[in-house]
């Protein structure tokens, strides 16, 4: 009895837990916060980005839904995909990036299912205050808002590696 009783206090402390972390997540991440950071959109290498025979185009971050009301969007589980052009072809390939680690200071995207190998990008967001689709200082595909480094490993030995800076473009 008193195992099944202390069972059931971990399980309910375990939900509290959960409930309060939702409860900052929402508090700490809407955009009334300064904190926020909305990095939303396309993102193009500021130079041509040729990894074998394929041409890196650009990649795309998602973090929010603002189809509900566009001053308080809701948060969502990050994706991220990235664009490439086959030079042989002309052929568009797109590929989803599981995972990504977006936040004010750091971008990490690994992208394991590319005809290269894996492609990860790493970087460093240079303004931190994101919504670059709603400021006046950040010309689309023009001003550079990320420095990263490329890699694309294929069975574990290193393909590609080197850094790169990256525009931005809201999109339609």
């Amino acid at each position: 009895m008193r195992r099944a009783l202390n069972s059931r206090r971990k399980v309910h402390t375990a939900q509290l837990l959960v409930l309060a972390l939702l409860f900052l997540a929402s508090e700490t991440n809407s955009a009334d916060n300064p904190g926020f950071f909305d990095p939303d959109g396309y993102y193009f290498p500021a130079q041509e980005t040729l990894i074998g025979s394929y041409h890196l185009e650009w990649f795309e971050l998602s973090t929010l839904d603002h189809s509900g009301d566009y001053e308080k969007p809701r948060l969502l589980t990050p994706t991220a995909r990235v664009h490439f052009k086959n030079r042989k072809n002309d052929q568009l390939l797109f590929h989803d990036c599981p995972q990504p680690v977006i936040t004010a200071n750091r971008l990490h995207l690994q992208c394991p299912a590319i005809p290269l190998g894996i492609l990860t990008i790493e970087g460093v967001f240079l303004d931190k205050g994101g919504q670059y689709w709603n400021r006046s200082d950040i010309k689309p595909m023009e001003t550079v808002v990320l420095n990263a480094r490329v890699i694309v490993k294929k069975n574990g030995k290193l393909v590609y590696s080197k850094d790169h800076t990256f525009t931005y473009w809201e999109g339609d």
